[in-house]
């Protein structure tokens, strides 16, 4: 049986990269999702979508045939307040709302509050 497919959205970034490598180090399949190239040694093994997290139809092919989805993808504090906006909570809104639609077999990993 295939491991599982992550998805990893800003996976061309610090964090996003970072998780990738741990997922492949694990056996696991990765894809990533984002606006900028993954242009890392690991672009063979990872399966690259270009594409932003604001666009149904990019979220869309991402997540097809996705397991997991790790939520990554944000604008940094660098970025104009409009642009943070739009990422980090429209894009999120859009990628939440994709998969948990009719029909959507995805998993979301999140961080659980320490006890």
């Amino acid at each position: 049986m295939a491991e599982n497919l992550y998805l990893v959205t800003g996976g061309s970034g610090f964090l996003g990269i970072n998780l990738c490598r741990f997922l492949l180090a694990r056996g696991f399949r990765v894809r990533s999702l984002d606006i900028a190239p993954f242009e890392y040694p690991e672009q063979g093994a990872v399966e690259a979508v270009l594409g932003d997290v604001r666009d149904q139809a990019a979220v869309d092919a991402a997540l097809e045939g996705v397991d997991i989805v790790v939520h990554c993808a944000a604008k940094l504090p660098l970025c104009d307040a409009q642009e943070i906006f739009s990422t980090n909570v429209e894009g999120t809104r859009l990628m939440l709302e994709s998969i948990h639609r009719p029909g959507a077999h995805v998993e979301v990993a999140r961080k659980r509050k320490s006890e």
